[in-house]
């Protein structure tokens, strides 16, 4: 189980479990689509409900992005006609997803296949600086520029302007995973000291326990009446006994 996948699946209030977090569904296009190795990526990652509503709410917002005024503010550069690119984004990442779920159902009993929450092993590994910079700023990088030429470059502004967004959720995302993790790791180190701290406490009571139960009555005044009392009732019915026999 990798670190990242831990650190996902950690805690209610991680946004895994937060009715697919608006972040993690953005980022989760692009790991999908590119810049995750896909044979790294969960069967949780690639949950249906999950894909097939974000490839709808690609299609809503292509739609959306497409109208004049929203066309003029962002400045899509659409000289004429539709801009589709964020349609066919949708398309090709809800086939990729699929196929990538139906891959994942296939290796369940598979010893050598990713944890169901991992987010998937970064192209850029073979960098030589620390695994959590190459998440938390390579990919989402290199994810705002595939966005930025896609916008001015290759004629395909709205999906250009969704991968530069997406770029910010996939950092959102990662830093949010390098928190969790360490988090993780400090409690890992608190751990030992928390337990040696409980066993301490569990000795002592254990030691006042023992002291109680050697401890010897204190006699009172009440007692011994009571003791007298009761030993001349047993007198008495003796008597009695005695009498009716004779």
């Amino acid at each position: 189980m990798s670190e990242r996948s831990s650190a996902l699946g950690r805690g209610r209030d991680n946004p895994r479990w937060q009715g697919e977090g608006l972040a993690l569904a953005i980022a989760r296009t692009v790991m999908v689509c590119g810049i995750r190795k896909p044979h790294t990526i969960g069967y949780e990652m690639l949950a249906l409900g999950g894909i097939v509503k974000t490839a709808i709410a690609l299609f809503v917002v292509n739609s959306a992005l497409n109208l004049p005024i929203v066309t003029w503010l962002l400045g899509n550069q659409i000289t004429k006609g539709d801009d589709f690119s964020l349609r066919l984004f949708a398309i090709g990442f809800l086939v990729v997803a699929l196929w990538l779920r139906h891959q994942r159902k296939r290796e369940k009993f598979d010893p050598n296949r990713p944890h169901r929450l991992d987010p998937g092993i970064s192209w850029f590994t073979f960098l030589s600086i620390r695994n959590d910079y190459i998440y938390r700023f390579v990919d989402p990088g290199v994810t705002f520029l595939v966005g930025a030429e896609l916008r001015w470059r290759l004629g395909a502004p709205l999906l250009g302007i969704y991968y530069m967004v997406a770029a910010a959720a996939l950092a959102s995302v990662e830093w949010n995973l390098h928190q969790q993790s360490e988090q993780h790791d400090w409690q890992l180190g608190d751990g030992p000291k928390e337990a040696a701290r409980d066993g301490e406490i569990m000795q002592a009571m254990g030691r006042r326990e023992t002291a109680a139960s050697h401890e010897t009555a204190i006699p009172t005044g009440v007692d011994a009446n009571l003791a007298a009392d009761i030993k001349r009732r047993q007198q008495e019915r003796e008597g009695e006994v005695s009498h009716d026999v004779n």
